[in-house]
């Protein structure tokens, strides 16, 4: 084992305050992910699917917190469950960089915040932070030199 370990102390009002909140954390996301999963187009873009995953990633995470704290820490297949859920969080957290990477590499504005002085797409304009465009100077005049 790699930390040691301790006998656990008993527990405080502030462990089973905390032990409710992430009962209360796990449902709600849980709800969040049904809903999302119903209601939203989120198949309709990599973004929408990447928080799918990821979101899956953390009910799946949670749920694993909550039966280690409920049922304790010796269950049947706890290690599979365990490297397998991990693995899915970071290959789900990896997705929603490379997404947003890949987004912003490709000068998505659509889903991007704009960026003051950033040139766009469009020649002879620069974004703006408010979302508008202004022109740039000597724009479709003819070159001189």
């Amino acid at each position: 084992m790699i930390f040691p370990t301790y006998a656990p102390a008993p527990p405080t009002q502030l462990d089973h305050l905390a032990d409710y909140l992430l009962l209360g954390a796990g449902l709600t996301i849980l709800l969040f992910t049904i809903l999302y999963g119903i209601f939203s187009r989120w198949t309709l873009t990599p973004g929408g699917k990447s928080v799918m995953v990821f979101v899956i990633s953390l009910d799946a995470l949670l749920a694993l917190i909550i039966v280690g704290k409920f049922y304790g820490g010796d269950y049947p297949f706890r290690d599979v469950i365990r490297l397998f859920v991990y693995g899915y969080v970071l290959v789900a957290s990896l997705g929603l960089l490379i997404n947003l990477i890949v987004t912003w590499y490709h000068g998505n504005e659509q889903f991007l915040v704009k960026i003051e002085g950033r040139k766009s797409k469009t020649a002879g304009t620069t974004s703006n932070m408010d979302g508008t465009s202004r022109r740039t100077p000597n724009q479709g005049q003819a070159r001189t030199d």
